[in-house]
């Protein structure tokens, strides 16, 4: 039994490609089953035919804007890495030979390090985005709705997603934003803290807008108001935030009023003159007035900033600030890849230990029925003996064999846990003669042999 995983993301392949290989959280039951199918028909194995070998047994399917990662158990490595490639291919209508190009293929422990280190952010286009952990565990409900995530898988995305949680919660590497409008914002907050009792001017009813309006809202700006050269899209954009709109032959009175103005548009020239401002603070009474400029080319003359009583930023200061932020989530690693290390090991240790549940069951089987048969030719020698004095002999007699295998057990799964194991089952399987079957791999839980 082998942890597989064929995937490949936003480093790896093109955005075009990605797209080709997309798949919706709604789509994923009906793809893992289809997967599930070509494995069996690749092995010659039918449903409900036991006898023979499947080229996986558990199967779960990561799908992102940014990545496309199948994670699976199998018996044969590069057999389960070729059955995936070729679905994929064909999935995608892509050739073989240029999926193959962009995937990365791994086997074992990697895997396991793999999906710690997605779960926690730190394969993201965005260094520790928090979404992912959303993603990694919607595709483990999808998996389980298919009914191709056993034992394995499920503990394996159960402990990702426990690492990721404690990377978010215990180190710094989400908590310092990568965006550009909540830098925005943290910019504004640096000159006007109280950014819930402030009057908000949003110009623009773009993207942009619409990303640094809910930014505004996250922070519970509460009085924000939108002016656009379309009145119809000023007022959409206020529906959305619970604002107001106004038209834009309002904008030199709602500059009077705001305490910041925010501006977004895709003017090629500035809308907002030295001029302009100039008369809008004379209005003012001497207030201060918060300018940000996140349009490119920006909306705001650059003389405006000499103005007394205003503090104008443009995308260049914005983009100090997301430097920090990255320096500081960048900073944040190490604790990150220690936490995943951890959690990784016990990962590891349980799943060495599921190792050699086969031979200890063996064991354990082969022993109980030595002293049941030793017990009842001792019982049936003892004539009289009434039927409360035989069970407490039989009790006895499995006191003694769960004592005696209690110590070797334990140490068996303990050198299982640090991967040590081999020499010790081969052993056990030599000196009591057990079937040798039981020293090759795991029985692992095959979800699929009952769709």
């Amino acid at each position: 039994m082998a942890l597989i995983l064929v995937g490949f993301n936003h480093r790896t392949a093109p955005v075009d490609m990605r797209e080709r290989l997309s798949i919706s959280s709604v789509d994923l039951p009906a793809i893992l089953s289809e997967l599930h199918e070509r494995y069996l028909s690749n092995t010659g194995r039918t449903r409900g035919n036991e006898a023979q070998t499947l080229a996986t047994c558990e199967s779960a399917i990561l799908s992102t804007c940014n990545r496309l990662e199948v994670y699976a158990v199998v018996h044969d490595v590069e057999h389960g890495w070729n059955t995936v490639e070729t679905f994929l291919a064909r999935k995608g209508t892509i050739s073989r030979d240029k999926l193959h190009e962009h995937l990365y293929l791994l086997a074992g422990h990697p895997v396991v390090e793999h999906l710690m280190q997605v779960t926690a952010g730190l394969d993201s286009m965005i260094l520790g985005e928090p979404q992912i952990m959303g993603q990694v565990s919607e595709a483990f409900t999808r998996a389980q709705e298919a009914r191709t995530s056993g034992t394995v898988l499920s503990h394996l995305f159960s402990a990702a997603l426990h690492a990721g949680k404690r990377a978010h919660t215990e180190t710094s590497i989400s908590r310092y934003t990568t965006s550009v409008s909540h830098a925005a914002v943290q910019l504004m907050q640096k000159d006007i803290p109280d950014i819930e009792r402030a009057r908000i001017l949003l110009i623009g009813a773009g993207e942009t807008a619409a990303l640094a309006a809910k930014a505004l809202k996250m922070h519970n700006a509460r009085h924000i108001t939108c002016v656009n050269r379309t009145q119809g899209r000023a007022e959409s954009l206020a529906e959305q935030i619970q604002g107001q709109a106004l038209p834009w032959q309002a904008i030199s009175e709602a500059l009077t009023e705001a305490d910041i103005v925010l501006s977004t548009t895709s003017s090629p020239v500035p809308i907002l003159t030295f001029e302009m401002i100039s008369r809008c603070m004379a209005r003012r009474e001497g207030r201060s007035l918060v300018m940000v400029d996140l349009a490119v080319p920006r909306d705001i003359e650059t003389s405006v900033a000499g103005l007394p009583g205003i503090k104008l930023y443009n995308i260049d200061h914005l983009q100090s600030v997301l430097d920090m932020n990255l320096t500081q989530r960048q900073a944040a690693i190490p604790a990150v890849e220690a936490i995943l290390r951890e959690e990784s090991e016990v990962f590891l240790s349980w799943l060495h230990s599921r190792q050699v549940v086969p031979i200890l069951t063996g064991f354990r089987k082969k022993i109980s029925a030595l002293a049941d048969e030793e017990v009842q030719q001792a019982l049936n020698r003892m004539d009289g003996l009434n039927q409360r004095s035989q069970q407490a002999v039989m009790r006895m007699a499995h006191r003694i064999v769960n004592k005696m295998l209690h110590e070797p057990t334990e140490r068996l799964k303990a050198h299982a846990a640090s991967g040590e194991s081999r020499i010790y089952v081969q052993a056990i399987q030599d000196l009591f003669d057990l079937d040798a079957s039981l020293t090759k791999t795991e029985q692992v839980d095959c979800p699929c042999a009952n769709l």
